[in-house]
Formats: structure tokens, sequence, C-alpha cells
């Protein structure tokens, strides 16, 4: 006798499908599971068992051999047991052949046949959904309410004895699911920030833009007060990108830690380890880049981080992915996150100050080597890079235009002319789509803004890559989004100050 039944299971952030076949024969009892099963999966033999026989079925006295297809692909997870239930009672005769026949079965049994929650449930739905939106699936009735903003169609069960009665209940999508209100923000929330009107301002660039930020300056200048500020601001992700949020604080298993009022902002200690700030392990789980997606990732004193995990931004700074080989495990993580860092411009914080009594007592070498840690490829990607010390004098007089109630709104409106700008850039994968000035790529940019490196006139000694000056014509067009109008000299000027090319000890500039 013979039976299948459709599961999921987890392939780096792709969602596989899973044929879970069984097979009666005769011989001696036994009941085995093939097809790269972990542990877990192997030991859902004796839940299934005690959960068939709690339910009051009969558990076949047969040679039940279980198969996970395709079997060159490894199987974790827990919630396999349901889907392995199902098959051996309508392998037996059971229940109905034809039940749950198009549908995805996913859940996790204890040995009285009820329900327990997991933390891949979500994740694979919506990876799923995400493949196809007309996937149909069976899930445990608690469920439900974490998924009540879905449109998906669901069999609910309480527990594994519904089969024999067919007390089964269908998922309801609650289409009033109430929503955060994008302008509900704090208007005093830069209230205990003193001046640093330029780093305000950069930071309203890098959310209109997207553009990583780097702050430099003295301890006790405001450079983490800025930074936290983000932690703060309300939600402006919509719906799906929300989702793709979800999805990787599932994987890794951090469900209390999803933000479901902000956007998402990660703030790893300096010590975290590559794999932390990757990600990695089998299976493969994600970094805090990845649970940063769509959010920002602070990196607060930045050269106190192992220099293998600074160096290992770079590319990610870039492409907006991660790359994760183990062995025979590959896979590819979202990671279109946006980066702030912070640091001192040496070990004791005061080189080059002018806070008043504040004395540099580092010799050179130690600045030298403090200012070492952090590569200039790696400085090169930031976008903007801001001294909490330059005069803000230039800022004095727009201090009105970056108050925050304008400040905010200002951010909304250009984020959405960026997205209806860039929308027909979307890839095969929305979870790897950019739509802002600085995430798309050069190619991108060009095409849809019409703007052209050697546009804008720069002062002649000023010697910057290719790279940078491609950064400054982004920070113009974003500073233009945020103004609703066209690029003008002004805004390049303007891209130029708040990359202010800072010079750290002569050994070690950054430019000039």
């Amino acid at each position: 006798m013979y039976a299948m039944t459709y599961s999921l299971v987890q392939d780096g952030f792709d969602v596989r499908e899973v044929e879970v076949e069984c097979h009666l024969s005769s011989g001696l009892p036994s009941f085995k599971i093939s097809g790269l099963p972990c542990t877990a999966v192997k030991e859902s033999r004796e839940r299934v068992r005690a959960a068939i026989k709690s339910c009051g079925y009969e558990f076949p006295r047969r040679r039940i051999t279980i198969n996970l297809a395709p079997a060159n692909l490894p199987k974790y997870g827990t919630h396999l047991d349901l889907a392995i239930a199902i098959s051996v009672l309508k392998a037996s005769r059971q229940i109905e052949s034809n039940f749950a026949k198009d549908h995805f079965v996913i859940g996790e049994l204890n040995l009285k046949g009820q329900f327990k929650s997991n933390s891949q449930y979500y994740n694979l739905i919506l990876g799923a959904l995400q493949q196809n939106s007309l996937n149909q699936f069976v899930l445990p009735d608690f469920i439900s309410t974490q998924l009540s903003d879905i449109p998906i169609s669901a069999i609910l069960l309480s527990k594994l004895s519904n089969l024999a009665n067919r007390s089964y209940q269908d998922h309801i999508y609650q289409h009033n699911v109430s929503e955060l209100n994008s302008n509900d923000i704090d208007l005093d929330i830069f209230s205990d920030v003193i001046g640093q009107y330029s780093a305000r301002r950069a930071l309203q660039i890098s959310l209109a833009g997207n553009h990583h930020l780097l702050m430099i300056g003295p301890p006790g200048c405001g450079k983490s007060l800025i930074a936290d500020k983000l932690k703060f601001l309300p939600n402006f992700l919509n719906k799906k990108e929300l989702w793709q949020s979800k999805r990787l604080f599932y994987m890794s298993n951090n469900i209390n830690e999803v933000n479901t009022t902000g956007i998402p902002v990660r703030s790893p200690h300096h010590s975290a380890s590559l794999k932390g700030i990757i990600g990695g392990g089998r299976p493969i789980t994600p970094g805090e880049v990845s649970l940063s997606h769509r959010g920002y990732l602070i990196l607060d004193e930045l050269p106190e981080y192992k220099r293998n995990v600074l160096e290992s931004l770079r590319q990610i700074m870039q492409n907006y992915k991660v790359h994760i080989s183990h062995g025979f495990d590959k896979s590819t993580l979202p990671a279109v996150n946006t980066i702030l860092a912070t640091m001192n411009p040496c070990p004791c914080g005061y080189y080059n100050s002018n806070m008043p009594g504040a004395i540099c007592r580092c010799l050179p070498q130690q600045i030298h080597s403090y200012q070492s840690r952090i590569s200039g490829p790696l400085l090169d990607r930031f976008s903007m890079s801001i001294n909490l010390e330059v005069d803000d004098n230039a800022y004095l007089k727009k201090e009105s235009s970056i108050h925050i109630s304008n400040y905010w709104k200002s951010v909304l409106k250009a984020r959405d002319i960026q997205k209806k700008r860039y929308h027909s850039n979307g890839s095969c994968n929305p979870a790897f789509d950019t739509y802002f000035n600085g995430q798309v790529s050069e190619q991108d940019f060009q095409k849809f803004t019409g703007i052209l490196p050697g546009k804008f006139t720069k002062p002649s000694n000023l010697n910057i890559s290719n790279r940078k000056h491609s950064q400054l014509l982004r920070i113009a067009q974003t500073i233009a989004d945020l103004n609703e109008s066209h690029v003008i000299q002004e805004h390049f000027d303007e891209a130029i100050y708040l990359q202010q090319f800072v010079k750290f000890s002569p050994r070690n500039a950054i430019g000039a």
C-alpha cells in the first residue's frame, strides 16, 4: 500500500517542495525514514507512532518505509511530523486517500497528537507563497492568528484526531488588520541632541535614499545618540517587505526580536563573530546583515570589530546579498540594508579635537594603527562620512527645514518618488530587489535618472575614486528627491559637503 503527502523544507533562503511517500509492506514491523533526514526528522518516528495511537487510530504493524523526496536534499525540522503521520494514515486506509491532495502539510506533533509551535511555520508558508500565491496548506489552527494578514488557503487542525471526524476549519483572512500610521512619530526625537545639524541632515538623506553613513568624532559628541534614533522611527515598509523581514527572523529562531512597530534595526556588539554577522551554520541561518534586511545595521565603534568581519562587509555593502557556502550547503541570503557606523579618530578619541580641555595623548603609531583597522576599500563604500566637529554654520540657516515634522514627511515623499522611478527594476525574487538611489546598480541609476558622470563640476583639488563620484551623484539625486525637484549644481555641492573627506593622521589620510 502506498500514499503520498506534500510538505516543505528550507534550502538556504529558498523553500523546496518535498514528497513524503509512505509504503506499507509485509514483514517484521519496522519504521524507517530515508531521504537524508536530520536527527530531529529521524526521531519523528516515535512522535508519529505515539500520536497516532493516542488519537484512536491503529498504528500499522507492518514494514513502514517513509521516503522524503528529492532524496539528495538534506531535510531539517520537526514540522514534517504531520505530513508523515497523514501519509501513514492514508496508506493504512484510515483516512481518505485524497485528503490534502494538493496541499502542503506542515505541523509538529507531540505524543498526544496535539501540535507544538515551531519557528519555521511562518518562514515556510511565506516562502511557498512567494513562489506561488495559489499554494494551499494544512496547518495547526493556532498559527492562523499569526497569519491573519496573509491571504492564504489553509485547512486548520487543532489536533490529529480531527482527521477522523473531519472537524477542521478554514483559514480566515482579515482584511482590516490595523497598520501603523507612518506619520505617527515623536516630534521631539532630536530634543536631546545639541547641534550637529549636518549629522541630522546626513541621517535624513541616508533614510531617504538608503546611503551608507559613517560618523566620526570624539566621545560624547552625539554619534551613538543620533544612531539610536533609528530605533524610534516608525515603520515605512510595505507588507511584502515586512514579510521578508519576518521570514529571516523566523529562519534564525529570533521570533521574539521581530520589530512590529518600526523598521528592522540591528546593533550587534563589536565582539560578534563572523558567523554572527554574516550568517552560516548547518542548516544555514541568517546573520545580522540579513536580520537588518530592509532596515539598518548599526556598527558602533567600527574599529573594534574583528578585521575579517569588517572586510567581509565590503561585498555586501555593494551587492546587498550574502553568498554562504559550507560543504554541500550553499545559499544566497538577502541583505538589502543600510549600514550606519560610528568611530573615534584615535584610541583615546580626541585626536585633532577642538573640544574644550580635550587633549590627545596617543602616540602617532597608535593613531596610525587604530585608523588602519578600517581599510581604504571599506571606507570608500560609505556614501557619506560626517565629522561631528565640522562647523555647522552651513546648516544653521536650514535648521527649520530639518525640523522633525518636515523631516519625516520629506523622507517618505522621497522614498515614494524613488520606488516609482525604479519600479520596473524588479527581479524574479522580490527579496533581492533594490529601488533606492543608494542601492540600485550604476547601470540602472544612469538609465532611470539620466545623470552621467561629469554632469556637475567639482573642486579641482578634490581627487576621488569613480565609486565616490557615483556616490556624490546619488546623494545629489536623493537631495533633489527630498526637495521634489530636478538635480542641480547646488545639490551636488551639498553632497560634497556631506561627504567630508576627513583627514586622519598624515600616514593614513582618507582624502584631501
